[in-house]
């Protein structure tokens, strides 16, 4: 005997008060029992609920135990919970057992139409007065074929109902209502009880085969999970994978905390306008699970990844001059690539991805390797990066240019509106694409008097030094490079450079304020901790680098200070070109002596001297206490002043105070100015030849220890230097000699350097 056939004898084992009992022991109702088809097994003393594919098909038997246990019987196969539609047909099926359901004669008050005996023998239940099959428990001739048990099967007509019809294999409550589909036949019984048709999985991700052939198309389904350590959500999530593309009335739900399942749920007082409601407010329509990719494409993984970065609405999380950073209070910070790929290691932990077999769509787990993770870095790398130099808009929309303003803890002071008299202070955004803010609150009513008092004994009451001082502070807060300077703070040991220095940087805090050297400058590979930064410092700085090393710095901050591109070398990564943003401050004891007879250096330099030495008598607190104040945006209302100043009057002031270090700076730097003053004559009748001129001044430079270079390089020189000056051709004693006109030398120089009278 077959499946069906069992399963129609174990129905007839079900007496009304066995229903009662165990609708009683599942908290469920007898009609949706009896809706749902249910039997009994002596043998086994289990209850018997049929496993159905999805044309109705009994292919197994699911028994359950009065102790709760569950198992199958032999041969059976798994397949869905359903209450079946006995009308249902499909092409010219013809009558098959337990595609009805059975009555036995006796209880129909009819007589068996084979051997017309009142008892034992069944009917099919379509018409017990003229049924169209028989199993008669006695009479085996005309019979299709013997079933154990049972009797011989009896095929007296075709059933009877339109061959050309077809009719869902559900039996539906209500054609408007949703279909549920659940997990077991208990979450049936439940999902009957409020109303609803259901159909049971055999088991969390059991069953989609069977799902996906169900009349499921255009139909309104919801789908609930079940609170088992994940893995009713797992089998939920794999249940919506598998009918979105049947179904676009879709919608997949959890429990509330702490209710296992349908059952359970319905025990709590579910209704069917509760569940409504519930579904509407929690129910998901779209497969927007964050932890389960729709596919394992390194492009769909790298798309989600970012997702997770985001700030009302404003993604956080951005690839900028070949590195990537992340947005976090107030300011994007860069991550390294070993960072970035512990990153994705962690998002991936727990992820799962959808992907088609033959039969079915399965979520499986998503499983991290070097070359996945590699995959999803590059295909991150394939994301639109932020163009420009921080600060910079992501998008501008017509917002004050980022050289007018300065990030703090609390907001984004707007510097045109500060200039004007007015307090204007942004939101912070990721929209501001900027590496650093000031590490406190602005605070407008701000000041420092330790720092009034310290510039005033520090410049003995030079105004116009202290006021220059106020302008580079000032004009460090901002990334605005408009004046092309960068400074030099010159005075002896104990001065106060190093304190200034100190200051200024605990005002800016370290994420804008980097140090630097004249020796890292000149190095390939200086110039990458500079990317960024708005003021870098090089403190104590000493002329004991070689001339080319000096000479290879020197064009650096020639570079920066002019708005140059740079090629960034960075270690163990590509090179690039860049802008860089970064105001430069040297402070030392001497004046450096590079070679510079272009004179660009005193055109970008300022200085400001530091006339005096406190040496045996510091105050050893001092430095502290100004950084203090610093750190607590004590001194940025001074430097404000200085920036207002600045960008009022166009220009940095030139203190008389340091006019004899400017000189010294161009005496130092372009040796040809200093040799023009100190040996050259001019005059429009006078000249001299270039080889004389040349020879004496080779002569001057070894006698003060500079490079002269070559012929070439000097006739260069004299011609910026000395504009006024013409080069001809003389004719002396037969030969042609090329000579400078307007210019000689004096006759002391010619005593001193050639030797001559």
């Amino acid at each position: 005997m077959g499946l069906p056939e069992d399963f129609e004898l174990y129905k007839q084992n079900v007496t009304p008060p066995m229903l009662e009992v165990l609708a009683m022991d599942l908290g469920v109702g007898i009609k949706s029992l009896q809706r749902l088809g249910v039997g009994f097994y002596p043998a086994k003393q289990s209850w018997v609920f049929a496993e159905r594919d999805a044309d109705g098909v009994i292919i197994g038997l699911s028994l359950r135990s009065f102790d709760g246990k569950k198992f199958m019987v032999e041969e059976s196969k798994r397949g869905l919970l359903y209450p079946y539609n006995e009308e249902h047909l499909e092409g010219e099926h013809r009558y098959d057992a337990g595609r009805c359901h059975w009555v036995r004669v006796q209880e129909a008050g009819v007589e068996c139409p084979i051997c017309a005996k009142p008892d034992w023998c069944m009917v099919s239940s379509d018409n017990p007065s003229d049924p169209s099959a028989v199993l008669c428990s006695r009479i085996s001739e005309g019979s299709v074929r013997s079933i154990s048990e049972a009797g011989y099967l009896h095929l007296r007509r075709d059933p009877g109902v339109d061959p050309t019809a077809r009719r869902s294999v559900l039996r539906s409550t209500a054609d408007s209502l949703p279909i549920i589909v659940c997990e077991g036949a208990s979450d049936v019984l439940a999902a009957l009880d409020i109303g609803f048709t259901a159909i049971g999985k055999p088991s969390a991700s059991g069953g989609m085969a069977l799902l996906r052939q169900m009349p499921l198309a255009g139909k309104e389904v919801w789908i609930l999970g079940e609170n088992d350590a994940g893995v009713g959500k797992d089998g939920m999530k794999k249940t919506f994978a598998n009918l979105q593309d049947i179904t676009d009335k879709l919608a997949s739900v959890m429990p509330p905390e702490g209710v296992k399942d349908l059952r359970q749920w319905v025990k709590h007082g579910l209704t069917q306008e509760s569940l409504f409601a519930y579904i509407g407010q929690y129910g998901h329509t779209a497969s927007d699970d964050p932890n389960v990719f729709p596919d394992d494409v390194a492009r769909t993984i790298a798309k989600r990844f970012l997702e997770q970065y985001e700030h009302e609405g404003i993604r956080t999380f951005r690839r900028h001059i070949g590195k990537w950073a992340e947005w976090s209070s107030g300011r994007y910070e860069y991550i390294d690539t070993d960072d970035l790929r512990g990153r994705i290691y962690r998002y991936l932990d727990g992820k799962q991805y959808i992907h088609e077999t033959k039969d079915e769509i399965k979520v499986s787990p998503y499983k991290p390797t070097r070359a996945r993770v590699s995959d999803v870095v590059d295909a991150l790398n394939g994301e639109w990066p932020v163009k420009g130099e921080a600060p910079v808009w992501i998008e501008r929309r017509d917002r004050p240019t980022t050289r007018s303003l300065i990030a703090f803890k609390n907001g984004i002071l707007d510097v045109d509106a500060f200039c004007e008299g007015d307090i204007v202070m942004l939101e912070p955004t990721p929209e501001l694409f900027t590496v650093a803010t000031l590490p406190y609150n602005y605070d407008p009513t701000a000041w420092s008097a330790l720092l009034d008092r310290w510039c005033d004994t520090t410049f003995s009451g030079d105004t116009e030094s202290i006021r220059l001082l106020a302008q580079w502070l000032g004009y460090n807060l901002v990334y605005d490079m408009s004046q092309e300077k960068f400074m030099i703070y010159i005075g002896p040991t104990r001065s106060g450079k190093s304190t200034i220095l100190s200051t200024m940087s605990a005002m800016l805090g370290r994420e804008q304020c980097g140090t630097t050297s004249l020796s890292a400058l000149a190095n390939p590979f200086g110039l990458a901790p500079l990317v960024g930064k708005s003021s870098i410092i090089a403190g104590d700085v000493k002329g004991t680098l070689r001339r080319a090393e000096m000479d290879a710095a020197l064009e650096t901050i020639l570079k920066i200070t002019g708005r140059d591109k740079l090629l960034i070398n960075a270690k163990y990564a590509e090179q690039y070109e860049a802008e860089l943003r970064c105001r430069i401050t040297l402070a030392m004891n001497d004046l450096p002596v590079f070679s510079d007879n272009s004179k660009a250096i005193v055109t970008r330099a300022l200085v400001l001297g530091f006339p005096n030495s406190y040496v045996g008598k510091e105050d050893i607190t001092l430095k502290d206490r100004l950084v203090t104040e610093a750190s607590a945006g004590k001194v940025i209302n001074f430097a404000l002043w200085g920036l207002k100043d600045l960008r009022e009057s166009g220009r940095f002031c030139t203190p008389e105070s340091s006019e004899s270090e400017k000189r010294q700076l161009i005496e130092l730097t372009s040796p040809v100015t200093a040799f023009a003053e100190e040996c050259c004559l001019l005059s429009t009748d006078v000249s001299i030849e270039k080889e004389q001129l040349f020879e004496a001044f080779r002569a001057w430079c070894d006698d003060s220890g500079r490079r002269p270079g070559n012929k070439v390089h000097f006739g260069r020189w004299i011609s910026r230097e000395l504009p006024t000056v013409d080069s001809i051709q003389k004719a002396t004693d037969g030969r042609r000699e090329r000579h400078y006109l307007g210019v000689t030398l004096k006759q002391s120089a010619f005593t001193k350097l050639l030797g001559r009278p």
